[in-house]
């Protein structure tokens, strides 16, 4: 596919999910490539992440939100689902099938959660954590280590550690830019 990458994620089937910056998504393999964009029902052509998770649906952020697609057509959620306007950075689904959303705005997650930590009933998203307790609202990566810990890569934060409701943060350099994860 043509155009800048941001990301990529395991399709199954020998084959990639492909996200791009200004041309939208891509399944590439060895059936070809398969291209989808806004004339498809993505909510924008600027693709940041992209996760297929284990029941096979595919969530893709953009610059304008979270879609959902599961091989028909694209579903947004947004403001009215409670995802925050703006990019969707990054996408993860945990040991236990929970969808971690990191966003510009702070951290999403679905399914309920042990502690009161996330909750998503439905398409409706609510605040995994209190933005506030993050050193960065600004969410840019996601990863689970083998005891279900979760560690977030932040926009000037350093790096921060979800361990239940815990958060403990580390930062990388002397200025809020060597922080930049």
């Amino acid at each position: 596919p043509a155009g800048r990458i941001h990301t990529i994620a395991d399709a199954g089937l020998d084959a990639v999910w492909v996200g791009l910056r200004e041309g939208g998504l891509a399944r590439v393999g060895d059936s070809g490539v398969e291209r989808f964009g806004v004339r498809d029902g993505l909510s924008s052509d600027h693709v940041l992440s992209v996760l297929q998770d284990r029941s096979g649906t595919v969530w893709v952020g953009t610059d304008r939100g979270l879609d959902r697609f599961d091989g028909g057509h694209f579903v947004h959620a947004g403001p009215e689902q409670g995802v925050p306007p703006g990019g969707v950075r990054a996408l993860h689904e945990d040991d236990e099938g929970r969808l971690w959303i990191g966003t510009v705005d702070g951290l999403l997650g679905s399914r309920l959660t042990h502690g009161g930590l996330a909750v998503r009933e439905g398409d409706r998203f609510r605040s995994l954590l209190d933005t506030t307790a993050l050193p960065s609202k600004a969410v840019m990566d996601i990863n689970e280590d083998g005891d279900g810990t979760m560690w977030l890569g932040t926009a000037g934060g350093g790096i921060v550690r979800v361990r239940g409701t815990a958060i403990a943060q580390w930062g990388l350099g002397k200025t809020a830019a060597d922080d930049m994860v």
